[in-house]
């Protein structure tokens, strides 16, 4: 109790001026309750701010012991009593008769004899603790709430494995993509939407050295306009009606020696673009109500579907960020174009959902087949709802690809395809003498004439009906009506 007594006297001698009656005036009007008793419990002195959270009038309770309190139930529990037994100091939350409860701690006061000669006691309401406790519960959370969006977005299946490849194409591309993971440079990733572009982002943050940072993706075709900004960049308290009352930090900021990745990159705004940019060159980051840039590290990759050379050149998109972005392209092909992955992709989707519905369901040979003669312009993400489709609603254990009714598109396709192998299958070989001889007539000749060409050059192409349509200069449509019309 030193330490007390010579705080006390330190007080004493630094408050001099203050009168007696000031310093009542102060006990008055505090907004603790503040009790004084004497060594036996009886209450000496009582401000109105405790009689007020006890329910009573300052009269009613002084005079009054601590135990006769308690007896009358106005408390549950005495601190009070505690500190005098103790002869220390004493906290504990304390229930009110009222239905409130309080923060109250004792504290005893000694003579030079260390005799004990008066207990003070301070009260406080819980809630307004609670206020506090709250306001630094919700700041935690906050916090705990950005630790968890990191760790959630920077999980996916097959995050730490290679993209399943069995093309030789695909196989090349990883090993490129193993090879420019080691740096910070952009990325820039092309294809058909549906060709794993995430999946490569994400499998090339896992193997950087940033793997143990924030991996953030971002779909920019996904955030409304009015948005973006302050979802890019993060906000200040009062930037904007609305605004959360902390503040709040944008992608850069989260994404913080980490990776950010920004896919449908191309339906950014220009005015975005223009603010993208320039991050992109200070790595500092302006809040939106802010006045101090933060400094962040940020390795960006970049992903889209459309020809951002093309939009570039129709002023949709901004040069000077595309060649920011596109430092280091790469282009995943489309799954028709690889066919030899397709059967891998099948049978690692089936093996999920056989795992996620217990069962133990297998692929037909019949159905491997229609699904290599299928296009898949949806290209993986169609093919993963295919096989979770026919994996739910078939009963059989051997997957049938038409037990679904909806898979009829697929179908109509692949009945084109078998079509075309029909028909590319039938050597025609052009007989100009024997023509001659029959006095064939000019149309049936010019008939035999394009369809052996058209056989010919889609035996050039490898059966790609896109490639001879282009070779022909029509339309793919049109050569496939030429096809079912020579069959």
């Amino acid at each position: 109790m030193k330490d007390l007594t010579d705080g006390a006297l330190d007080i004493e001698r630094e408050f001099t001026d203050i009168t007696l009656q000031q310093f009542k005036e102060i006990v008055k009007n505090s907004y603790d309750g503040i009790f004084v008793t004497d060594r036996n419990g009886d209450i000496v002195f009582t401000n109105p701010a405790a009689a007020l959270y006890l329910d009573r009038s300052p009269n009613y309770i002084l005079g009054k012991n601590i135990t006769e309190l308690l007896d009358e139930g106005i408390y549950n529990k005495s601190v009070i009593l505690e500190a005098i037994q103790k002869k220390r100091q004493v906290t504990g939350i304390v229930n009110i008769a009222s239905g409130g409860t309080v923060m109250s701690t004792c504290t005893p006061i000694f003579d030079a004899n260390n005799e004990l000669i008066l207990t003070v006691t301070n009260v406080r309401v819980d809630s307004l603790l609670d206020t506090y406790i709250n306001a630094l519960e919700a700041e935690r959370k906050k916090v705990s709430k950005y630790k968890s969006i990191v760790n959630y977005l920077g999980e996916v299946e097959n995050a730490n494995k290679k993209p399943i490849a069995e093309s030789a194409e695909m196989k090349n591309i990883i090993k490129y993509a193993d090879r420019i993971s080691k740096t910070d440079t952009s990325i820039l990733l092309l294809g058909e939407s549906g060709t794993g572009k995430d999946v490569f982002a994400r499998y090339i943050h896992n193997i950087s050295y940033r793997s143990n940072e924030p991996y953030i993706p971002v779909n920019c075709a996904a955030i409304p306009q009015n948005l973006m900004e302050s979802e890019f960049f993060g906000y200040e308290k009062g930037a904007f009606s609305g605004a959360i009352n902390t503040g709040k930090p944008g992608y850069f900021e989260l994404a913080d020696k980490g990776t950010l990745f920004l896919d449908e990159i191309g339906d950014m705004s220009l005015s975005l673009q223009s603010k993208l940019l320039r991050v992109l060159e200070t790595g500092e980051v302006l809040r939106l109500g802010g006045t101090k840039p933060i400094k962040t590290n940020v390795r960006i990759i970049a992903a889209t579907n459309k020809d951002l050379y093309k939009m570039v050149n129709n002023n949709e998109f901004r040069g000077d960020l595309y060649y920011r972005l596109n430092i280091i392209p790469l282009r995943l092909p489309p799954l028709r174009e690889r066919k030899e992955d397709i059967i891998a992709l099948s049978n690692y989707f089936l093996e999920i959902y056989n795992k996620k519905y217990g069962a133990d369901k297998k692929l037909t040979q019949d159905t491997i087949d229609k699904f290599i003669n299928y296009s898949w312009p949806g290209n993986i993400r169609e093919l993963k709802n295919v096989v979770e489709r026919i994996s739910i609603v078939s009963e059989d254990e051997k997957l049938e690809l038409f037990d679904v009714g909806t898979n009829r598109s697929i179908k109509t396709a692949i009945n084109d395809n078998e079509e075309k192998e029909q028909f590319v299958k039938q050597k025609i070989g052009v007989d100009i003498d024997g023509a001659v001889i029959k006095s064939e007539n000019l149309k049936d000749f010019m008939d035999k004439v394009e369809k052996d060409y058209i056989y010919r050059i889609i035996e050039k192409c490898d059966g790609k009906i896109s490639d001879a349509a282009d070779v022909l200069g029509i339309h793919k449509t049109m050569l496939y009506r030429k096809i079912k019309k020579y069959k």
